[in-house]
């Protein structure tokens, strides 16, 4: 069994004793949303020493959907915001088996007819405004820049790999904050030549990259408690270039040293704790939430046929123990971890 240690996602929460709603003013299901990609970088039939300039990634485009029309009570919500995020801290093309030698990727939104987006995006995460108040949106097409280099030295030589995540929400950072659309593309390249040959295959990447929302600051615990409120903390993105059989599976469970439920602590006196359940969204609802450590098998592929995955992570019943707690300030962590077998 190899496991693989990431970074813990840290939920820090002051308890406040406002009582502010917590409420979604939009539904997904209200929208449609289409991201087409353009496939010839989704199965390393691309050099990037040929074609580096100004490259076609996909299109995105907006509409209502059938339930936003059936539904009488539906108000169009058009503060869309395109969040891009790489599994790198910059969006690059990286080689596979050796992570020393990348290519920097710029990332243009251009809507059609129309000039892109001045100096494009370069790092990671990039947060894309569309603020659009009327039904539907111009499409608008996502391109790339690669800097690619001078000659065709033999050590750069290869197979590139540059996974990124398309996450689009209405009100971004907003308690009314809601994911609408989110999808993974693994894209493989490669510079000169690729270097998968007979008997000689890729080496295996992954990576898991988490996100943390907004949201997961001052949370209002005794809102919470009162209404029986869930509430989104954070996203997880698992990326890699395995097509294989391997059985990869993330354990979420509590960060605290020992811990054995999710809880928020006090600061300064670990005795007093406020417990509550996590759960998936896209998983389960909140009647199937957990109050410790579980797993998350990864068995969705990318086109290509790559393991890849992305969910959110909620939490819910705050306080179903009933314990008794004081004014302060508390803090939680929920750890996850990459395992394959």
């Amino acid at each position: 069994m190899k496991s693989i240690r990431v970074p813990a996602l840290v939920l820090l929460a002051l308890l406040l004793i406002s009582f502010q709603p917590i409420f979604s003013a939009a539904d997904p299901n209200w929208y449609t949303v289409d991201l087409d990609i353009n496939p010839s970088l989704l199965d390393n039939t691309w050099s990037i020493d040929l074609n580096n300039d100004n490259v076609y990634l996909g299109t995105l485009s907006i509409e209502p959907s059938a339930s936003f029309d059936d539904d009488p009570t539906a108000i169009w919500n058009g503060n869309f915001t395109l969040v891009i995020t790489s599994i790198h801290e910059t969006f690059r093309f990286v080689k596979v088996g050796d992570d020393t030698r990348w290519y920097p990727v710029t990332i243009h939104m251009i809507e059609v007819n129309s000039e892109p987006h001045a100096g494009g995006f370069t790092s990671s995460p990039a947060t894309v405004s569309i603020p659009i108040g009327e039904q539907g949106l111009p499409e608008y097409e996502i391109r790339l820049d690669v800097e690619s280099r001078e000659g065709k030295p033999v050590p750069w030589r290869g197979t590139y790999f540059c996974a990124l995540r398309f996450a689009l929400y209405v009100d971004y950072g907003l308690a009314t904050e809601v994911l609408i659309s989110n999808d993974l593309f693994n894209m493989t390249s490669y510079f000169v030549e690729p270097q998968v040959t007979p008997g000689n295959e890729d080496p295996i990447q992954t990576e898991l990259v988490v996100e943390r929302y907004a949201s997961a600051n001052q949370v209002d615990v005794p809102q919470l408690i009162v209404s029986n409120s869930t509430l989104k903390v954070g996203s997880v993105t698992f990326f890699s270039n395995d097509d294989g059989d391997t059985d990869y599976r993330i354990i979420v469970g509590p960060g605290e040293p020992n811990g054995t439920v999710f809880a928020f602590y006090k600061n300064g006196d670990s005795s007093q704790y406020i417990p509550y359940k996590v759960y998936v969204p896209t998983i389960c609802s909140p009647t199937g939430s957990c109050p410790g450590l579980f797993e998350i098998p990864i068995t969705t592929r990318s086109p290509a046929g790559y393991f890849q995955q992305s969910f959110e992570l909620a939490i819910a019943h705050m306080n179903y123990l009933d314990r008794w707690y004081t004014a302060g300030d508390y803090t939680s962590l929920i750890r996850l971890e990459l395992i394959s077998y």
